[in-house]
């Protein structure tokens, strides 16, 4: 019974932490505004990445960076694959976006979320 209740905790603190790396308000301003969207992988995207200024390539870097943090620590402490936690916060994170926003499904190319 113990070690259930130890993997629902560290499943939650798992959550936690990979929201904390998903979230920030900058990141929802510029998913709203069309400049970047969620892609299949689990990561963010530019959706034109030739027009993008160097501030905003800077900052879609700095999240991927936490994200891929994110990611490799639950790989570790859970054991699965960092790709698989990746691919299913995708999931999570596709669902979640809004109508009007750009998402990116494993075709490779940049849909508006209807």
């Amino acid at each position: 019974m113990r070690v259930i209740a130890y993997v629902v905790l560290l499943l939650i603190a798992n959550q936690a932490f990979v929201g904390a790396a998903i979230a920030h308000p900058q990141l929802d301003d510029a998913k709203r505004s069309g400049q970047i969207g969620e892609r299949f992988d689990g990561y963010i995207g530019l959706v034109d990445a030739a027009g993008a200024d160097v501030e905003l390539k800077r900052f879609v870097d700095d999240i991927n960076a936490r994200r891929r943090e994110a990611y490799t620590r639950l790989s570790e402490e859970t054991g699965k694959s960092m790709t698989s936690i990746a691919r299913k916060t995708a999931e999570k994170q596709i669902e979640k976006a809004q109508m009007g926003e750009f998402v990116m499904y494993d075709t490779g190319n940049w849909k508006l979320k209807q």
